[in-house]
Parts: C-alpha cells; sequence; structure tokens
C-alpha cells in the first residue's frame, strides 16, 4: 500500500523524515524516502528484457523478486542486501521502470519484461512474490512447478480455489520450501510475549487495536479480487492471534464479526478458539496516522497482563512484578523473515499454510457478509512439510 508523501507540504515531509529516524534508524528512513522516488518511475512495461551491464563481472545472484513496489524495495531487496549483496539475479513488475530502477538499485544481473523468463532461469533459486494480492498464489504455484522455493508475501491466497491448488501444489514439489510473509511472528516482542505467556496456562484473552493508513475508495485493495482489507491487513493479526493460541489448540473455532454495518475500513472481528481463548481485533482506519500503522496488544493468561504497543514496547505485569522490553527502533520482524527465507531456514508448514488462510478467509466472510462462520478442525492438513 503506498500513501504518496511527494504531495505532503515540504514541512511536512521534513517532520515525517525526522519521526521515521526516531521509530526506525537513519539507514531504513533513507530507504523508505529512496522507495517513495522509486516508485515514481511509472513508464509503460518494458517491451524486453533489461540487462545490467555492470552485472556481468561478478557471480550472479539467485533470487527473484516479483512486484517491484515500495515493500519490495525498502523490505525484501534491502534486508536481502544487508545480508548478502549481490543476492539479486532478476525481478519483474508490470510497471517496467520499477523493475529497472529496482535492478540498478540492488545490482541485479536483469529486469524482465515477463515474469516466465525469471521462472524458467537456472539460475533462480528463490522467487520472492510481492504483486498485487491476487497473484501471490498464481505466481507461487507456477515457481513451485518450475522448481523454485518462494517466499509469498501476504495474503498468500484471496479464495479457496487458490488454497487448495497452491498446497497441491507444494504437495508435488516435496522439495520445495515455501515462506510466508507474515513478518511479526518474527519479532523480538512477539517472541518475548510468547517466553511470557509459556510460564502460565490455559485460555487466552487476545485484544488487538489496529490503526492503519486512511486510503481512497479506488484504491485497488477494494477491487474485488484482491480481497480488500480483511485480506490486505487484517491477516496480520489473524495469523498472529492463531499463532498465540497454537495451531493445534484452535479448532474448531467460530470467527463473527462485531460490527453491524457495511465498511472497507473500519471492523470489528472476534474469534472464539477450541481450548478457550477468545480474540477481538479492531481494525480502523478514519485518517492518516503520523506514524504509520499503529498496533496495540493486550493480552491476559493466568496471572500475566501483557501489553504492546507498536513493536517497540512491550510490558508483563505479574501480580506486584512488572517487565518492561524495549527495543531502540520498531521491530515487526521484517528483517528475521527476509533473511531466514534467503538462507533457506526452515520453511512454513503445511497446515500454517492452510490454517492461517483458512482463518483470514473466514473473516472476510465474516466481515463483508455478517455472517457467523464455523471452522471445524481438519486432521488431514496435519504433520506439514
Amino acid at each position: 500500500m503506498v500513501i504518496d508523501y511527494s504531495k505532503f507540504p515540504l514541512r511536512e515531509k521534513l517532520r515525517k523524515v525526522a519521526r521515521y529516524v526516531r521509530l526506525f534508524g537513519p539507514g531504513r528512513t533513507f530507504e523508505k524516502v529512496r522507495a517513495h522516488r522509486h516508485m515514481r518511475a511509472n513508464g509503460a512495461a518494458l517491451a524486453s528484457r533489461w540487462t545490467n551491464s555492470g552485472a556481468a563481472s561478478r557471480e550472479p545472484g539467485d533470487v527473484a523478486i516479483i512486484g517491484c513496489g515500495t515493500f519490495s524495495y525498502s523490505n525484501i531487496a534491502y534486508f536481502s542486501a544487508q545480508s548478502r549483496p549481490g543476492f539479486l539475479r532478476g525481478c519483474y513488475d508490470p510497471v517496467g521502470d520499477r523493475s529497472v530502477s529496482l535492478c540498478k538499485r540492488y545490482a541485479g544481473a536483469y529486469a524482465a519484461a515477463d515474469p516466465r523468463e525469471l521462472l524458467e532461469d537456472p539460475a533462480v533459486r528463490l522467487v520472492f512474490i510481492a504483486s498485487n494480492h491476487a497473484s501471490h498464489a498464481e505466481y507461487a504455484i507456477a515457481a513451485l512447478n518450475a522448481g523454485k522455493d518462494v517466499h509469498i508475501e501476504k495474503p498468500h491466497v484471496v479464495n479457496q480455489d487458490q488454497l487448495d491448488r497452491l498446497t497441491l501444489a507444494m504437495d508435488a514439489s516435496p522439495d520445495r520450501k515455501v515462506y510466508l510473509g507474515f513478518n511479526r511472528p518474527r519479532s523480538p516482542h512477539f517472541l518475548q510475549i510468547r517466553k511470557w505467556l509459556d510460564a502460565e496456562s490455559g485460555p487466552l484473552m487476545i485484544n488487538w487495536f489496529v490503526a492503519g493508513h486512511a486510503i481512497p475508495d479506488g484504491h485497488w485493495y477494494f477491487a474485488e479480487p484482491e480481497g480488500g482489507r480483511v485480506l490486505g491487513n487484517l491477516c496480520h493479526w489473524t495469523d498472529l492471534s492463531m499463532e498465540l493460541v497454537g495451531h493445534d489448540r484452535a479448532f474448531p473455532m467460530r470467527v463473527q464479526s462485531g460490527t453491524l454495518h457495511k465498511s472497507k475500513s473500519d471492523f470489528v472481528v472476534s474469534f472464539d478458539f477450541a481450548d478457550g481463548s477468545v480474540a477481538a481485533i479492531t481494525f480502523s482506519a478514519k485518517g492518516e496516522t503520523f506514524e504509520g500503522v499503529r498496533e496495540y496488544l493486550n493480552v491476559h493468561r493466568g496471572d500475566s497482563l501483557i501489553g504492546m504497543k507498536d513493536f517497540h514496547t512491550s510490558t508483563l505485569n505479574r501480580g506486584p512484578r512488572i517487565e518492561e522490553f524495549r527495543t531502540t527502533f520498531r521491530n515487526h520482524g521484517h528483517r528475521a523473515t527476509i533473511r531466514n527465507s534467503l538462507n533457506g531456514g526452515p520453511a512454513a508448514p503445511r497446515d500454517r499454510v492452510v490454517d492461517s488462510a483458512r482463518l483470514f478467509l473466514a473473516a472476510r466472510r465474516a466481515v463483508e457478509h455478517f455472517e457467523v462462520v464455523d471452522l471445524p478442525d481438519i486432521r488431514r492438513y496435519k504433520g506439514g512439510k
């Protein structure tokens, strides 16, 4: 999702940069600024491959990127380059100038005019997929069929048919790895919260309040095939809630909306898990948030009451004891997630690929159609790769 800060007054832009330096550090803030300049490369799609002559003098990378928007530029490519300079083999975006821009910045060998060139390239081992939402699963299936590992940004599917076909492709490619772009479970804050909760037993009460960017009605997120903000945004926190509860204790579950009016960006959805845990997620997009997406979590289990703010500070209250965990900058787990995929780390188990999708697809039905959605326990998905 892109907010065009180039249209903001100069004073506002400077204040934004100064605040982001404090929140994310100077290096990542600078790359975010460059990413917005990168998005202004709005030329037509490439008529033919663009080759980077400067990459010929070194060993070619083994990573391809499909979808060259701000996320790929300032997160996928940025953290990959920090870990392994020269990682990039090639990239593709329907807006060809963005492919060239990213390829130049990160010293890739070529910008493809057709994504099939990347999938057919024997030098490509891993494909990062960060295109529009409806295309994620389609590219992932094609990449698996071509013998590549894949990292799929959220959401990894937009409907049940895509989920069925993606899992079939995974089953047919048992030697290939599938990674999901849900970064927050690898945040040090989430890992610390899990440690605190592991000291207690019993069901959880989970409450998320999320303030997201305000986006106009004509934004591509709202196109019917893309899944709206439930699949484009809310899936982060449905996935996190399931990770807190645990997949083996989640099903059967009930999903329902707490909002009785149609809204594209403002809604409440709740989840009743099999073990008695309950989660509620409030998503609000009433106006622009100066510091980006704001996330507030409260969790209660046993004697432990935990609060987390913006993946920057987390606090445990257990009886008279108060413990705080703080990171220098906001840490949503992007670096750890991208590097895990880049370096061939543990892949997403099959049951997580399935269960996470079942949950956010059910949340979409609940929010958009005011349905109470019951999700059974499906044992055939146990024992994922």
